[in-house]
């Protein structure tokens, strides 16, 4: 049995919120699931109630299908998506990664800090978030040249 993903949960407590249910109407339904507690879902049959609620809430006009933002997956970055001719979310992360791997400040704000003054220094660009694919590779290699020293 595949657990109940925490994103579902979380999906399911909203919609119970659009319905404008208390909680022994929530209880009840969930008893026609054959659960008292979200949590004793399987992935699968969350995802089953899910689909029901939904339809209910849009019915009622509180939900909007996919409306639900999945915030706490969201990775760093992610909100600038893909934007021509600037480096991806998971490249950005990646340099991130790389320069924590090797650095020796303490904390992230003076590690991001450091991370501009070199970026400044290689590229010619402090911020990372407006670093070009043409950067990436020679931000990476330099890195990792730092890493071997």
């Amino acid at each position: 049995m595949i657990p109940i993903k925490p994103h579902q949960v979380k999906i399911i407590h909203a919609l119970k919120t659009a319905l404008g249910w208390d909680d022994t109407a929530y209880r009840s339904y969930l008893s026609a699931f054959g659960v008292s507690s979200s949590l004793q879902f399987s992935a699968p049959l969350a995802q089953e109630m899910i689909r029901e609620m939904e339809r209910m809430a849009e019915k009622k006009g509180t939900w909007k299908r996919g409306s639900f933002a999945r915030a706490p997956e969201q990775k760093k970055y992610d909100e600038l998506g893909k934007r021509p001719g600037m480096a991806t979310p998971r490249q950005l992360r990646y340099i991130e990664g790389l320069w924590a791997s090797i650095s020796r400040q303490p904390d992230a704000e003076t590690r991001a800090a450091a991370l501009g003054r070199f970026l400044s220094r290689i590229v010619g660009i402090s911020e990372i978030t407006w670093l070009e694919p043409g950067h990436v590779q020679k931000i990476v290699n330099a890195i990792k040249h730092m890493e071997r020293s």
